[in-house]
Order: structure tokens, then sequence, then C-alpha cells
């Protein structure tokens, strides 16, 4: 600029602020107090989940469950094993449901 090559525009400051509070707010540094723009926060999350109690049930928690197959890749051998469990008592209810049904 110094060199007048270039000009200064206002509107190149208003678009790089614009930009730079575009970036605070997806990173949730500054969070707008407007409900239907912090929904999905991770601060409002927590508070629905405190709230609710978590978002699995105390029978899915505990592991008393019988229908709820795990399906996280750390469960290692127990969960691939209750996964596969799970799948068996599956197919023989499916096995009884169509002996019944014919």
């Amino acid at each position: 600029m110094a060199v007048g090559w270039e000009s200064f525009l206002i509107l190149e400051l208003v678009g790089f602020a614009l930009l730079i509070l575009g970036t605070l707010v997806y990173n949730e540094i500054v969070i707008i107090p407007i409900g239907c723009l912090n929904y999905w926060t991770k601060r409002e999350i927590q508070k629905r989940k405190e709230a609710d109690g978590g978002i699995l049930d105390s029978a899915v928690r505990d592991g008393t469950n019988p229908d709820y197959m795990a399906s996280s890749p750390t469960g290692g051998a127990s969960g691939s094993a209750r996964n596969l469990r799970a799948l068996a008592q599956a197919g023989e209810k499916e096995n009884v449901r169509r002996s019944l049904v014919r």
C-alpha cells in the first residue's frame, strides 16, 4: 500500500473480522446466547445428558439389557463375544418364529 499498487478497501477488513468471528463461533470459543444457535454446543449437550440421566438408560448402562448390542470397536474380546451371543440368540428367535408361522 505504501507503493500505491493496491488500495485499501474497508470491506476486506469487515470480511476478515467476519471470518475470525465465524471461526471462533464454530470452535465454540465464543458462544452466541441465542437458543437456536447454541443448541448443539458441547455445553448444552452436556446439560441435556445430565438432565436425562445420560444417553443410555440404566439397563443398557449396567449391562442388564439382553437386547443391547455394543457397537464400539474398543469393546475388545468380551464385547465381540457378547455381540456374537446376541446375534446367535436373535437367530434362534427368528428360527422359532419361522417354525411357528408355518
